[in-house]
C-alpha cells in the first residue's frame, strides 16, 4: 500500500513552484526577445526621405542607426521643405526582404514624395524566410508587431504629418497588412496578397480606406480562381487586378498610376 507523506506533499509542491517559476522565466525571457528582436527591425531597416522635402538632386537614405531616436533626428535635419509636412509610408516587405523589386516599390513612393519606413524583418535573430510554404503561423503578428514599433517611432517626428500615415505591405507583408483594423493609419495598401490568413478579406475598419492589387498572372491568382482580397465598405476602397503582371507587381507600368490615384483620392480635395 502506498502512503503519501508530509514530506511528499512539500516536495510535490516546492516541484510545481519550481516549475511554474521555469515557465514564467521562459515566457519573460521570449518576450523580451520577441521585443530586442522588433526594436531591431527598425533600428537595422530601410528607411529614406524623397528629395522633394530635401532640396536634393535624389533620394536620401538615412544612415546607419546610432541609438536612440537618431533616425527622427537624422531626418529633422535632413528636410528642408517643411509646409506641408511629408506623408509618410510604412513599408512591410514579402517574403525575400528588401530585395531589388522591392526596392522599387519604395522608390516608387520616394518618387511620390513619402517619406518611407520599411522595417527590415530579416534582422529579427534567428528570422528565416517562408517563401514557398506559405504564411508561417504567427509571421503576421511578427510583422503588425514590426509596423506598430514603426509607428510609434514615427510619431516622433513632428516633421512628419501624423494624419496622414500609411501602411503597405507586399506578399507576405501584405498578409500581414490584411490583418491590420488600420487603426492610426489614413490607408492600407495591399500588394500581391489573396487575404487567405483572414478569410479572403482585409481587416480595416469600414472608416479606413484600402486598396489591393494583385497581378492576374500571378500564380495565386489563378489557384484561387480569380479572387481578390474582398475589401471593405469605404466608398474609397478598391480591388484592382494588373494585367500582365505577375506577382512582382513593380515590374508593370500599371502600378504607379494605380497606387498614386488611389492615394490622391484619400488625401488631395476633389
Amino acid at each position: 500500500m502506498n502512503r503519501t507523506t508530509t514530506r511528499d506533499i512539500q516536495n510535490s509542491s516546492v516541484n510545481r513552484a519550481l516549475l511554474t517559476g521555469l515557465l514564467l522565466l521562459v515566457a519573460f525571457v521570449s518576450q523580451g526577445c520577441q521585443t530586442a528582436g522588433t526594436e531591431l527591425t527598425w533600428q537595422l531597416g530601410d528607411h529614406g526621405l524623397p528629395m522633394s522635402v530635401t532640396k536634393s538632386p535624389f533620394n536620401i537614405r538615412l544612415a546607419t542607426y546610432s541609438g536612440g531616436d537618431s533616425w527622427v533626428e537624422q531626418g529633422r535635419s535632413e528636410i528642408k521643405v517643411r509646409d506641408p509636412k511629408p506623408r509618410a509610408v510604412i513599408f512591410l516587405h514579402g517574403c525575400t526582404g528588401i530585395t531589388g523589386n522591392q526596392q522599387g516599390i519604395i522608390s516608387m513612393f520616394l518618387g511620390a514624395g513619402y517619406v518611407v519606413f520599411a522595417p527590415d524583418s530579416f534582422k529579427r535573430p534567428g528570422r528565416k524566410s517562408t517563401c514557398g510554404h506559405g504564411t508561417a503561423a504567427g509571421t503576421p503578428s511578427l510583422r503588425l508587431a514590426e509596423a506598430q514599433y514603426a509607428v510609434q517611432q514615427v510619431r516622433k517626428a513632428d516633421w512628419i504629418e501624423q494624419s496622414k500615415i500609411v501602411l503597405v505591405g507586399f506578399s507576405e507583408g501584405g498578409e500581414a497588412a490584411a490583418h491590420s483594423s488600420g487603426r492610426g493609419y489614413a490607408a492600407v495598401i495591399v500588394m500581391s496578397s489573396f487575404c487567405r490568413g483572414t478569410g479572403g478579406t482585409v481587416d480595416a475598419a469600414s472608416n479606413v480606406p484600402v486598396l489591393n492589387v494583385v497581378g492576374d498572372s500571378d500564380t495565386k491568382y489563378s489557384k484561387f480562381s480569380g479572387e481578390t482580397c474582398t475589401v471593405n465598405g469605404h466608398p474609397k476602397s478598391k480591388a484592382v487586378v494588373l494585367e500582365d503582371t505577375r506577382h512582382q507587381l513593380i515590374l508593370s507600368r500599371d502600378l504607379q498610376p494605380t497606387v498614386i490615384m488611389f492615394l490622391a483620392s484619400v488625401f488631395d480635395k476633389p
